[in-house]
């Protein structure tokens, strides 16, 4: 402890003496101006809020007064005391070196004790002397500091003017002092008279400017051949810059235009003077494109174009600015000066929304690639790109980034570890991340690592310091590997898992299991979802995704989603297929792109559909019929009714959200099991003007053994094989879509071939129902009507239930002395047209078109693989993957 104190008490010792030998400080800032830097960094991702104008003054207010007499757009001076009065004339030299190389040179008039020196630069020691003029002799020298946040500079005749450098850039590198200085116009708009006086174009001068950028339109500009900083000073007027600046800019070239200028002038190391009229809106432009460029935060590229609030327009000639303007400019999206100005043009906020629209990681990458991809054709080289921040900063920026690999190929549970190289080599960078376009299809640790675990062509997105490069990840689709999601809620999962029932055993029921069971979603008789996920790519102007049960995409379903979705869940499936999705993505650049692509299988049978003012609505498909073949989906649907029974609503009013939702599905035609006292309608509840209406008032009395009594299921389904004839898909309903839309049911599949036990769990599910008519009814295959219409159809003629079935419907009845019965070619024809090959996925794909297999671009290894993963040459027709795409071709 006494040690501590020792040290201690020896440090204040060495603080006084060295505050004894202190140097003079001097801040630059004058004090509106570092009361405004005191203030804290400005949110990025709110533009809502501004400083400025707590310390400019509110309108109208004398821009050229402050304090006594300072200008808010002009630094405050360092000060040389002498102590002793000049006793003859003198000449001041300060530098930052102690040879005085460089060094400001001022003449110092007898008699004065101090001078004032202008246009320093912030945070630096300066050096001075003081030289006698008539004997050379050292009069006194001596050191000061300055310290400040910008470089404002006083150039005389002109204003709001100041150095780019000294904000902090990428890699913590300030941008150098004296490359870049942006300032007000040097003459009167449109005439050769000057603005500048002859020692403002001395100090900028001796600034080091050697070119002068003026955008300005020529008619203002008039000097287009030489500055009027001097015939050795190149110009460039960038014709129709008037229309770029602020929000506007991205829309027009010529704010790239100058850049490329200036970058042309640094090739020859030539410092420029970079303008319009008052130096706001189109500089401001330029200033925050090549900020931004160097990696100048979002705080310091609001406060840099705030800055010019801080100014005026100091022209009073008639014949140029009658009325000076207040030079007011904010980072909020008001106006320049009025709030209810609309604009656009003058809109900060709105300039750097486009921005923010581009492609890249970070803000100075998305104004590279914006500078690269160029607008209508004026665009700027990678190589120029690098060499401008170099200039400006000494940072060697990425021009690119280099992979060990540009496409993987791996196969499930296979990994890589991507491996960086910047480009050039000399390049620096600070940060490197990883993240896949897809998880699903393949994941990417911290390190780069990248694991295959799914079926698809996802993207690993590579983004070092905000550049990124795509590497597509090519996982080939296998039945091993697809993803496979259930569509049943637990309940219906239980239910179906349970053993196959005997067809001779009718004295055995599942179902009163798992009626009483709860779902999350509350409804037993409604499917769960497939939801999908990926990450969001930057740049994306809109996505789009395609969905279809095809390899090829033929008849997709098409989903516009906003740009900020990053997740959909599909309604409406069909259980037991395969469907195929991809994201295309449009950007901001134009290009457009695929995000991801894969596939997944859905492991159900039962297609049940979801709609709030329907119940037990279930698709008659999917169920394994004759030979093997599937009964198609889309086809036809049961449920409950659609209309209320007139008991219930003497009106017979439509359920508008239920109809709506049949036709979505493509219903238009409605076979209604009713008697005529639950409903009178003689119109379709779907569409009145579009849909068909078949009402079969008797089917109630041809329930259990009595399905042998009545046509009423005969007349249903040769109406139904009329419909689908003409192209009609049909919803079949009674009151609560169970027994008479059971009974339609259980004959239609069971001419279709679907083996007995399907056919009870399909009459059973009605059970998951809740009608508000009946609560709590179980609906069994050993009880009721049920059992008693299989032993009905079961004497009669046939070898198997499908044939008994197929002669039920072939033989008919005799209604007032006429058949009603379905011809044999009627019923092939239902059968032919219900049943479907199950085809896998991975078999059978018809390919597309191509003319000429030599013309196909290989993937950057060369090498081309099919969709099972086989390395192979497209030399026979087949199903590929190229450059990351699936295609499918044949000659």
């Amino acid at each position: 402890m006494r040690k501590f104190y020792t040290l201690f008490l020896l440090g204040l010792i060495s603080l006084q003496a060295f505050a004894q030998d202190a140097i003079p400080v001097y801040c630059l800032d004058n004090e509106k101006v570092a009361g405004y830097f005191s203030r804290p960094e400005y949110n990025p991702n709110d533009y809502t809020k501004t400083y400025i104008r707590d310390y400019c003054y509110d309108l109208p207010w004398n821009w050229k007064n402050y304090g006594t007499g300072e200008r808010l757009d002009q630094p405050l001076p360092a000060k040389v005391v002498l102590q002793n009065a000049l006793s003859a004339e003198g000449t001041l030299y300060v530098s930052e070196n102690a040879d005085y190389s460089d060094a400001l040179v001022l003449s110092v008039a007898q008699g004065l004790s101090s001078i004032d020196v202008y246009n320093l630069i912030p945070n630096r020691t300066y050096n001075w002397k003081v030289i006698d003029k008539a004997s050379s002799a050292i009069v006194e020298s001596g050191q000061f500091q300055t310290t400040g946040h910008v470089r404002m500079l006083k150039i005389d005749g002109i204003f709001n003017v100041r150095d780019m450098g000294g904000w902090i850039g990428l890699g913590g590198n300030p941008i150098k002092y004296g490359k870049l200085i942006r300032g007000s116009r040097l003459n009167v708009n449109g005439s050769a008279e000057l603005l500048i006086t002859q020692d403002g174009i001395d100090e900028l001068r001796r600034l080091g400017i050697r070119a002068e950028l003026d955008m300005r339109d020529p008619g203002d500009a008039v000097n287009a051949t030489h500055s009027f900083l001097g015939e050795d000073i190149p110009i460039r007027n960038v014709q129709g810059a008037y229309g770029s600046r602020i929000a506007t800019f991205a829309d027009k070239p010529q704010s790239i235009q100058g850049i490329k200028q200036i970058i042309a002038w640094f090739k020859e190391d030539r410092p420029v003077y970079f303008h319009c009229s008052v130096g706001a809106d189109r500089t401001g432009t330029v200033a925050y494109l090549i900020g931004a460029l160097c990696g100048m935060s979002e705080d310091a590229l609001c406060r840099d174009f705030e800055l010019t609030s801080f100014s005026g327009d100091s022209v009073t000639n008639s014949r140029d600015a009658p009325n000076p303007e207040v030079l007011i400019r904010q980072r909020t999206y008001e106006g320049r000066v009025d709030p209810n100005d609309d604009n656009e043009s003058y809109k900060f906020a709105k300039m750097v929304d486009k921005i923010k629209t581009f492609p890249g990681g970070t803000l100075q990458r998305k104004v590279y690639n914006h500078l690269l991809q160029g607008v209508n054709g004026y665009s700027i080289s990678a190589d120029d790109l690098s060499f401008l921040v170099k200039y400006l900063t000494g940072y060697s920026i990425l021009g690119r980034v280099e992979t060990d690999v540009d496409t993987l190929r791996l196969e499930t549970g296979e990994t890589h570890k991507i491996i960086i190289t910047p480009f050039p080599a000399d390049a620096e960078f600070t940060t490197v991340s990883f993240k896949s376009t897809c998880p699903d299809i393949a994941t990417v640790d911290a390190d780069g690592t990248v694991t295959a675990v799914g079926g698809g062509t996802a993207y690993i997105i590579a983004d070092v310091d905000g550049l990124q490069k795509l590497i597509p990840v090519i996982v080939p689709i296998t039945a091993e590997n697809i993803k496979v999601y259930s569509l049943y809620n637990e309940a219906m999962a239980q239910y179906m898992s349970e053993s196959p029932y005997s067809d001779d055993d009718y004295s055995v029921s599942y179902i009163d299991k798992y009626v009483n069971m709860s779902v999350a979603n509350g409804r037993k008789d409604w499917s769960e979802s497939v939801t999908i996920n990926w990450d969001l790519y930057d740049g994306i102007e809109s996505q789009t995704l395609y969905r279809s049960d095809t390899v090829t995409f033929a008849n997709s379903t098409v989903i516009t989603l906003s740009k900020t979705d990053s997740s959909y869940t599909f309604e409406k499936l069909d259980p037991g297929k395969v469907y195929y999705y991809k994201i295309n993505l449009k950007l901001s650049s134009g290009e457009t792109m695929v995000l991801f692509s894969s596939a997944f299988r859905l492991s159900n049978i039962v297609k049940m559909l979801n709609c709030n003012d329907l119940f037990n609505v279930r698709d008659l498909g999917g169920w394994t019929g004759l030979n093997g073949k599937k009964v198609k989906y889309g086809q036809l649907y049961r449920g409950s009714r659609i209309r209320h029974n007139l008991q219930q609503s003497p009106t017979g009013q439509v359920v508008t959200e239920a109809a709506r939702f049949l036709k979505d599905l493509g219903v238009r035609a409605e076979l209604d099991l009713r008697t005529t006292e639950e409903n009178s309608s003689s119109y379709a509840a779907i569409d009145r003007r579009g849909s068909k209406l078949y009402k079969v008032p008797n089917a109630k009395d041809c329930l259990g053994s009595n399905i042998l009594n009545g046509e009423a299921y005969v007349s249903g389904l040769k109406q139904i094989i009329l419909w689908l004839q003409a192209g009609r898909k049909i919803y079949i309903s009674a009151s609560l879509g169970a027994e008479r839309t059971g009974a339609m049911a259980f004959l239609i599949n069971g001419l279709l071939g679907v083996n007995e036990d399907c056919l009870a769990r399909d009459y059973e599910l009605s059970s998951f129902s809740a009608d508000s008519l009946v609560k709590g009814q179980i609906w069994k295959r050993n009880e009721g009507n049920y059992p008693a219409m299989v032993a009905a159809i079961k004497t009669l003629e046939g070898n198997t239930l499908q044939e008994k079935i197929y002669n039920y419907f072939k033989t008919g009845f005799i209604v007032d002395n006429q058949p009603v019965a379905i011809s044999t070619t009627d019923l092939d024809w239902f059968i032919d047209y219900m049943l479907e090959e199950d085809k896998s996925p991975f078999t059978d794909v018809e390919p597309v078109t191509v003319d000429n297999f030599n013309a196909i671009k290989r993937n950057s290894n060369g090498k081309i693989f099919n969709m099972f993963g086989f390395e192979a040459d497209i030399t026979e027709p087949g199903l590929y993957i190229i450059d990351g795409k699936t295609v499918y071709v044949t000659e």
